[in-house]
């Protein structure tokens, strides 16, 4: 509802403009009558209105004044003049204070009601221009730090960021936060719909614990091939900065608060600090790092790297070095018996000097170090951070007990018939099997994981192969073929923008109309009418 302020020194004209018209059914709201222009300024100076309609002689303050006096506060509210007096220096003053419209007394309905009606379109009208402008920057600011988060940007970039988020502007430090499932099992079971509303709904209940970071959040960040990928950047500038970083003010009472009510439950897994906002990079990758082993390790609500990684002193602690490497060497040969048999050497030993967090951390870094290089050995173009990024998604299982033996036996076996594949270089004659699937059923619930069943490749080792070939991540592709679909159903049909969403994929209309702005630069409809 438009507010309305009315302003006459003549209490019955004033009463009259009040009933003169049905308000409510214009969209309007009359908050308040005054009956002098001072009157009428103190009120707007603490509450703000959309509308004033005030007459031009009255005692204390008169309508010209209040119209100067109310411009210093606010250029946008619309004021309407009204006057007993046909003279041309009132109407001309009036014009020079940027006055909305100048109505003789007695005023008459008619006239009153197409000023009004008119009023409340423009507001309409600048009101969506104004969602949509903020859409278009919410999006452009998240495409921004994603770029950020790969190492991809220009001094533009960060120009924009820092003119958007005041509070990412200079601060002394600056690290990535992750929202990470402590189930990723479970998520596999969900469809893409799913997961993305349970997203959504996660993004809005964590903005509600952090406002601050608001703009901070970034969905889809491209280094993953999942759809469940979420987090956000802080500085040292944010007051939530170190509830996080030091679980002062019951933070991680938040985390279990939000999980109670979320699908999935999460942890925030926090980065390294870095002391320039285009380092940022580095921290997004060191939360890789940690989750490729923190799934070995007992749940925690908030994981922070210099705890996980720097501060855990491994003094006094052992290390099962011929037990590690037996095990590795089995790994790679892809032996199912003595990968088993050197699991239980290697838990016999752990068993004998303790299972406590030093022994565990010192020989689980060893082995993950091993691990990656080991992977990076088979196949020269995979990097560090892509095989993190398999260890990251596939330490985590239902079912099976977080650092237990039979936990991690299944994650061996895995990690051998990866380091297979990436051995082989499993033919990239795949590749054109998916991108015809891609074109021919791009409107489907395509996903990695289902492709890679049907075609008998790791999921992970999939999702590398496909974006050396084709620059972008799988999903990436995907939205940018859908997205390219619709854009010439929306310049060569007149199907409503919702259908079209469907027929390309997206059941969710608001997600549509992201990636769609994130892709074309604007929303569907203003790139309907033909504005790129």
């Amino acid at each position: 509802m438009l507010k309305v302020l009315i302003v006459d020194d003549e209490p019955f004209i004033a009463l009259g403009l009040g009933e003169i018209i049905e308000w409510n059914k214009e969209g309007y709201e009359v908050v308040y009558t005054a009956y002098n222009g001072l009157q009428a300024l103190e009120y707007v100076k603490e509450n703000p209105v959309d509308l004033i309609i005030a007459d031009i002689q009255m005692p204390v303050m008169n309508g010209l004044e209040l119209l100067e006096e109310v411009r210093k506060i606010n250029k946008d509210t619309f004021f309407v003049i009204l006057s007993g007096f046909d003279k041309f220096d009132y109407v001309q003053r009036a014009l020079r204070s940027n006055c909305t419209d100048y109505i003789l007394k007695p005023v008459q309905q008619e006239e009153l009601l197409e000023i009004v009606r008119r009023i409340a379109l423009e507001k309409n009208i600048a009101r969506n221009e104004e969602v949509k402008n903020k859409e278009i920057e919410k999006n452009f600011i998240e495409h921004s730090i994603r770029a950020l988060l790969n190492g991809k940007y220009n001094d533009e970039t960060l120009k924009q960021i820092n003119n958007s988020i005041e509070k990412l502007v200079d601060a002394p430090s600056y690290r990535y936060v992750n929202v990470y499932p402590m189930d990723i099992g479970k998520m596999k079971d969900m469809d893409d719909e799913e997961i993305k509303n349970g997203l959504k709904k996660l993004k809005e209940r964590l903005i509600n614990e952090f406002p601050e970071c608001e703009q901070c959040f970034v969905l889809d960040t491209s280094l993953s091939e999942n759809e469940y990928e979420l987090g956000f950047v802080i500085s040292s500038n944010m007051l939530c900065y170190q509830d996080i970083i030091c679980r002062e003010n019951s933070d991680e009472e938040k985390i279990k608060l939000i999980n109670q009510e979320n699908i999935y439950p999460v942890s925030l897994v926090v980065g390294k600090e870095v002391d320039n906002l285009n380092k940022i990079h580095r921290s997004y990758s060191s939360t890789f790092m940690m989750r490729s082993f923190i799934g070995f390790f007992d749940e925690k609500y908030i994981y922070v790297y210099e705890d996980e990684v720097l501060n855990n002193s491994t003094e006094g602690a052992v290390l099962c070095t011929d037990s590690l490497e037996n095990l590795i060497k089995s790994i790679a040969i892809n032996d199912k018996d003595k990968i088993k048999q050197n699991v239980e050497l290697l838990f016999n030993e752990m068993e004998k000097i303790g299972f406590n967090q030093k022994n565990m951390s010192i020989n689980m870094n060893y082995l993950l170090y091993r691990l990656i290089y080991l992977a990076v050995e088979q196949d020269e173009t995979v990097n560090q951070e892509e095989v993190m990024q398999y260890i990251s998604e596939n330490t985590f299982e239902d079912g099976i007990n977080r650092g237990g033996k039979d936990h991690f036996l299944k994650f061996a076996n895995e990690y051998a018939e990866y380091i297979i594949q990436l051995r082989k270089k499993v033919s990239r004659g795949v590749l054109s099997d998916i991108e015809k699937e891609i074109h021919e059923n791009y409107a489907s619930n395509l996903t990695l994981r289902e492709l890679s069943k049907k075609y008998f490749i790791n999921s992970s080792y999939l999702g590398q192969i496909f974006r050396k070939k084709y620059g972008i991540s799988f999903k990436d592709y995907l939205c940018e073929y859908r997205i390219d679909k619709a854009a010439y159903e929306l310049l060569h049909t007149d199907k409503k923008i919702v259908a079209i969403s469907e027929e390309v994929g997206y059941k969710d209309i608001d997600y549509f109309i992201s990636k769609f702005t994130e892709k074309k630069g604007c929303p569907p409809a203003k790139y309907r009418r033909g504005v790129e």
